[in-house]
């Protein structure tokens, strides 16, 4: 891992693009809507916001391969990531809803760019054979670096105190830091060499036997990913919005319940590292589908008894286990896809995600208004079965790659 990050320049500047992103959307996603609350404003105007910017991000996500098409894949991603992050100063300096919901939609639109773009941009620059280790280095900064800004984001109002401004100027001006520590990231995404792509190896070797005619074939494969990942994403939306405020019912006080999810993220993290070699060792199609559907038992345990301890259970379970498997199915997607059409398929998974995870929890929302958090977690336990059924039958490896498989294993026989 750390010889494949001290070699490939290219993954080092998109570590550390992910690494001050991650610090601004933690530090800004903790202190934004306590800002709202600050400006006088309600959970309405909150769950407006949320909506208008998932919108936006999930449909400017199934147009990410034509603006690829016509602009770049770097100018797409340097793009998105100026967008998101001038969006973010505008809502930091803006007190009225309709300039805070015009901004959450701009918001939501230049983070799809940067979002369904960075596996692509990954694949473009890693090696077919490196590219799971490099999915999971990305994914456990990106991880580490919002569960720092979360962290650090709890502190800054307090540490302002010295100013003796006011708590909203002083929220203010915390946000406005966090967006100047993202927009640092910008630097290295623009010293990408986009030129260097990786060797030509298996996976372009797919590439021209789909031109040849295994296209349909693909696209089906695409479609029933994005089906898959919004079966995931409906049980996902479902209890993960909750959380924290399902331990605050259940007597969990503020710190303690932010000291849990932070462990919680830093255990994602640290376990992230690990999937390329526990995949290798179990097969990455077999290990992505066990860890997707592995949060249904504390799930069901937690609905027989719901307690602090089950519930944190059962979102780490969860956690860790959507950590680990990303890197592997992006590796797996940036494999089958040809490079031209790798832009389009993440952002349809990514469009597809969003959207079930929007419709998800609001209805699940109105559930737990009327009848608990039981309802939600049953829509957890039956969507993730869903899913891994699904993703079990589009992970099976493809007839080229199986060909593949036993060239391998002849020329290793005839070599031993």
């Amino acid at each position: 891992m750390w010889a494949l990050i001290r070699r490939n320049g290219a993954l080092r500047r998109i570590v550390i693009f992910q690494l001050l992103g991650g610090l601004q959307l933690g530090t800004f996603g903790l202190l934004f809507n306590l800002y709202l609350l600050s400006l006088g404003h309600r959970e309405d105007l909150i769950g407006l916001l949320a909506s208008a910017s998932t919108l936006a991000l999930s449909f400017m996500a199934l147009a990410a391969g034509r603006i690829v098409g016509r602009i770049g894949l770097g100018r797409a991603i340097a793009g998105g990531f100026l967008l998101a992050t001038l969006a973010a100063l505008g809502q930091a300096l803006s007190t009225g809803a309709v300039p805070l919901i015009l901004f959450a939609i701009v918001g939501g639109a230049g983070l799809a760019m940067t979002q369904s773009l960075q596996m692509p941009l990954l694949a473009e620059h890693v090696a077919a054979e490196d590219r799971a280790t490099g999915a999971a280095v990305v994914s456990a900064v990106a991880t580490l670096s919002n569960t720092v800004g979360t962290l650090v984001g709890g502190f800054l109002p307090e540490l302002l105190r010295f100013t003796a401004l006011p708590l909203i100027a002083r929220e203010r001006a915390a946000l406005i830091g966090a967006v100047a520590v993202g927009a640092l990231g910008l630097i290295p995404l623009l010293l990408l060499d986009r030129g260097a792509g990786p060797p030509q190896t298996f996976s372009a070797a797919i590439g021209t036997a789909q031109d040849d005619g295994t296209r349909s074939r693909t696209r089906q494969m695409i479609r029933r990913y994005a089906g898959a990942t919004a079966l995931i994403s409906v049980g996902a939306g479902a209890f993960l919005p909750f959380v924290n405020v399902y331990l605050a019912r259940l007597g969990a006080n503020p710190g303690e319940i932010g000291g849990l999810l932070s462990i919680v993220g830093v255990a994602g993290a640290v376990c992230g590292l690990l999937a390329p070699a526990l995949s290798r060792r179990f097969g990455r199609e077999r290990f992505s589908v066990f860890a997707r559907v592995v949060p249904v038992l504390p799930a069901i345990l937690l609905i027989a008894l719901p307690t602090i301890p089950f519930v944190v259970l059962t979102y780490g379970v969860r956690q860790v286990g959507a950590g680990m498997t990303w890197p592997i199915e992006a590796s797996i997607l940036n494999d089958r896809v040809h490079p031209r059409a790798r832009p389009g398929a993440f952002g349809l998974r990514t469009a597809a995600w969003n959207i079930a995870w929007a419709a998800s929890s609001a209805i699940s929302g109105q559930l737990i208004v009327r009848g608990g958090y039981e309802w939600p977690l049953v829509i957890l336990v039956g969507s993730t079965i869903l899913g891994g059924i699904v993703l079990s039958i589009v992970l099976r490896p493809t007839p080229e790659e199986r060909a593949a498989t036993i060239r391998r294993v002849v020329v290793v026989g005839r070599e031993s």
